[in-house]
């Protein structure tokens, strides 16, 4: 939660940290007789050094552990069921709810008292009111009386409901007929092998194409996802794999 007074923001240590510099900090930070605290790693400064200790946290946690130019002294939580700390104890709620849930609800080792969202069409719940909206309206469109808009080929008779998956199939069915007639705008990532010329919009595509073209030149250290059994010799695949299919996740988390 907000550590400012009158203040009842909830969200991610990520979350928090930017709605604290954003919200409150914005028009006092430049004051001259105001004290700042800068990162030692990036261009952060924030006027509290609670803050300044949050974000070395998650985004140099490492970094500090070898140099420890920033102590961090303010309580840290831990989880119980994996080796993840947060300096937030709503922050260890959300994770403990969206990673342990069936596992907390079995031993109940932490008590969840944060406040949750519930799908009127499902049993699918969530701590982020932007994740809800997001599954209600993945899932349940027409239900929720929205207007489901479809996305057809021009090259052929293919339709999808989302307009990245179209520019997914043009790339691998029509791209060099696109790239004459320039008649679907391809805006989403692509992903590039790093031993040949190919290319793809989906991160497994890459990883199946290193492994069946490339086995001799991967790594020998296996990198497994924090979200799921995704296994890569590759950290750039991972991160890819990451922004691909867990984005939501790992914002939350910040945790990639």
């Amino acid at each position: 939660m907000c550590g400012y007074s009158q203040c009842s923001f909830l969200g991610s240590d990520y979350d928090i940290i930017q709605h604290m510099i954003k919200d409150h900090e914005e028009k006092t930070i430049n004051h001259p007789k105001r004290k700042t605290f800068s990162c030692p790693y990036c261009d952060v400064t924030t006027v509290k050094s609670r803050n300044l200790q949050m974000h070395i946290h998650n985004k140099h946690k490492e970094q500090n552990e070898l140099e420890n130019k920033v102590p961090i002294q303010i309580k840290t939580y831990y989880c119980v069921y994996c080796n993840y700390t947060t300096l937030v104890s709503q922050g260890l709620q959300m994770h403990i709810y969206n990673k342990h849930k069936e596992e907390n609800e079995l031993k109940k080792k932490v008590a969840i008292t944060i406040k949750t969202f519930s799908c009127m069409y499902c049993d699918f719940t969530a701590v982020a009111n932007r994740t809800l909206q997001s599954h209600i309206y993945s899932k349940h469109k027409e239900q929720n009386g929205l207007e489901v808009q479809t996305y057809s080929c021009v090259y052929c008779n293919f339709t999808t409901n989302k307009n990245t998956t179209l520019q997914s199939h043009v790339y691998a069915r029509h791209k060099q007929l696109n790239e004459l007639e320039n008649k679907v705008e391809i805006k989403i990532k692509p992903y590039f092998c790093v031993y040949c010329d190919y290319t793809t919009l989906k991160s497994q595509y890459l990883q199946l194409h290193i492994d069946k073209k490339h086995k001799e030149k991967k790594g020998s250290v296996d990198i497994k996802c924090l979200y799921c059994d995704f296994i890569t010799m590759e950290n750039q695949l991972l991160q890819n794999h990451t922004y691909d299919k867990h984005r939501e996740q790992s914002e939350l988390e910040n945790k990639v």
